[in-house]
């Protein structure tokens, strides 16, 4: 049941919960505890209005423990309840199916008696009234646990402070990714005994700034100094069994293992206010530099979040965003906004959430095509794109008026994202057709090609541009519905590449997955991720069912290419580099497309993903 970057665990095998409180109050007694111990117990009665010796004596089963995950940074100063948000209690339950019905007490109601529950991954997590009840039954060593949160999974009642720790633990179990099936962990525990009654563990490469809260303020450095050090030990792990009258066998192992290895869990989570289905984008904080994201749910409302997932605003739109967002610089001053359209509106909004002056623009046509935005001299003088259902394409300036001298005639709709390549000096601006026309025209909107090749492109097939030298090698590039390659040159010559056979399902993509300078061909279908060079060869394969619904992220960092794979069914996202091989800790826990940057500048990537119940994910991966 526990994550596997549990850093430590204290856990009691019973015979049955009621022999064993018998035996504990007569330990309390026999150092004056048991009157103390008592009126603990009357008062958490009198304050729930319940029988707690009852409520254990009903749920408890064979096992009780406490857990704490691993604290990823220093705690120095903070109370030993600082702790709690790591912690969790766990008790196999006599009866899973009993369990709601025992803790009702406990558990946190409206004004009409309707119990707080949220649902996640299937999994029901109740709400309660803060109540110690662990602390009360076990002891201070189950201190740190208030209990606010509980759920059931496989038979377990597992006990928080934390919502988030309780989905991590979710995670964690239906990822696979608990201590039973790691590898270091099953090797240590082969020197354990599977009967004891007491066993304390404590895992010293994850606990360092457990070490470190308990420490004099004084002593504080020795962990710092000592850290590398700390990491090479696996564990320690004391043992206690009870055999015939008062015979008690006690075990002590401990275990050196130089490779740690850091267990990718959310840096932070959030909920929205709602279901969401929109992909995250990353806007930058011009005072720090730092990523922030922008995302918006199912309700229309737009968010941007912190790096450290903090909402900093909230506001509402009359639609979804179509397309992406943009960064500019409006007032040339290194403070940036977000640009981005709907439906029927182009929006350009400061980093505190309000509209800039000129904004929002309405259109006098849905649009056919996302938004786009082109810098032609990288001088911030933006021009501003949107194609219209009735034919047209409008272009507007950053101060939201019409460009003068914009002269784009109508024909048929403009069905994929604009795109912009310069060639000798001159601008061509590139339109795929709803009838399958391409369309290139120069920066005031006239026609400066006329290409009369057409390009039958698949449904999820981007329109892609091959830069060259001059018009001849200068391609647009799409894939039909059988996957076939389209190279049209601007010289207006058709070729087509077939790699192998695709479904009408896939999608394409180019990239460069060694930063080499060299194209690569991405096909994503329904076995999984291929890619290959320009002569065919491949030169990453990735098999994986079921990742076809959302198109492929592909994100450069320095030792190469980045590829995001989504198994919205499975709540999976995958990260892949350029090897093919997943990258450590996935697949992680998301529903949406993910983003895969430097948040905090600290030289460390995450990603970040989201969920369709309305949780954004933060993940660290290195």
């Amino acid at each position: 049941m526990l994550p596997s970057n549990t850093a430590l665990f204290y856990h009691y095998g019973l015979s049955n919960f009621k022999d064993f409180y018998v035996a504990r109050k007569g330990y309390l007694e026999s150092g004056n505890q048991l009157v103390a111990h008592e009126k603990k117990v009357s008062k958490l009665d009198q304050d729930f209005a319940l029988s707690s010796r009852d409520l254990m004596e009903s749920v408890c089963g064979s096992e009780i423990g406490l857990a704490i995950l691993e604290v990823n940074a220093p705690t120095s100063g903070e109370q030993v309840s600082s702790l709690g948000g790591r912690a969790i209690g766990l008790i196999r339950l006599i009866d899973p199916g009993k369990m709601k019905e025992a803790f009702a007490p406990l558990m946190l109601t409206d004004d009409e008696g309707e119990v707080d529950v949220k649902e996640y991954r299937e999994t029901s997590i109740y709400t309660l009234k803060p109540n110690g009840l662990l602390e009360v039954y076990l002891g201070n060593t189950f201190r740190v646990l208030e209990s606010q949160y509980l759920m059931e999974l496989d038979g377990f009642a597992i006990l928080g402070n934390k919502l988030s720790t309780m989905r991590e633990v979710i995670n964690a179990f239906k990822g696979n990714k608990t201590l039973d099936g790691d590898e270091n962990f099953e090797n240590f525990s082969d020197n354990l005994s599977s009967t004891a009654n007491l066993t304390a563990y404590v895992n010293i490469a994850r606990s360092p700034y457990l070490i470190h809260h308990f420490l004099a303020p004084k002593n504080r450095s020795w962990v710092d100094d000592n850290l590398e050090l700390l990491r090479k030990f696996e564990g320690v792990c004391l043992q206690v069994s009870h055999d015939q009258g008062n015979m008690y066998y006690n075990n002590l192992f401990l275990k050196h293992n130089p490779i740690y290895k850091k267990v990718t869990a959310s840096l932070w989570e959030i909920p929205l206010d709602t279901t969401v289905s929109s992909q995250p984008y990353l806007f930058t904080n011009h005072y720090t530099k730092a990523r922030e994201v922008f995302i918006q749910d199912d309700n229309n409302r737009v968010y941007l979040i912190s790096n450290t997932g903090r909402i900093l605003w909230s506001r509402d739109l009359e639609g979804p965003m179509v397309g992406g967002i943009f960064e500019v610089d409006k007032y040339r001053n290194d403070k940036y906004q977000i640009l981005f359209g709907t439906a029927h509106k182009i929006y350009l909004i400061d980093r505190n959430g309000k509209d800039v002056d000129g904004f929002p623009i309405r259109l006098s046509e849905k649009a056919s095509a996302p938004v786009m935005v082109f810098d032609y001299d990288n001088n911030q003088k933006y021009r501003i794109m949107a194609p219209l259902k009735d034919g047209n394409v409008v272009c507007y300036d950053i101060q939201g008026k019409p460009v003068k001298g914009w002269k784009y005639k109508k024909g048929d709709p403009v069905g994929r994202r604009m795109t912009h390549v310069v060639v000798n000096k001159k601008d061509y601006i590139i339109a795929w057709q709803e009838n399958g026309g391409v369309r290139v025209v120069n920066r005031r909107g006239e026609d400066r090609l006329k290409l009369k090749n057409e390009l039958q492109v698949n449904e999820r097939s981007p329109l892609r541009v091959l830069p060259g030298k001059d018009l001849k090698s200068t391609f647009v590039v799409a894939t039909d519905s059988s996957g076939n390659l389209l190279q049209l040159s601007l010289q207006d010559k058709l070729e087509t590449v077939q790699f192998k056979h695709f479904d009408a399902r896939h999608y394409f993509d180019l990239i460069d997955v060694n930063q080499d300078g060299e194209t690569e061909y991405l096909f994503l279908n329904g076995e999984g991720l291929e890619v290959y060079d320009a002569e065919g060869k491949s030169v990453l394969l990735y098999p994986l069912e079921k990742a076809q619904k959302m198109r492929p992220g592909i994100f450069t960092g320095q030792e190469g290419a980045y590829i995001t794979l989504v198994q919205d069914s499975l709540a999976e996202v995958h990260l892949v580099d350029r090897f093919g091989s997943p990258m450590e800790g996935s697949p992680f826990y998301g529903q949406t497309r993910a983003r895969v940057t430097d948040l905090n500048l600290d030289g460390r990537l995450e990603l970040v993903t989201c969920s369709y119940d309305g949780m954004v994910y933060c993940y660290v991966l290195n």
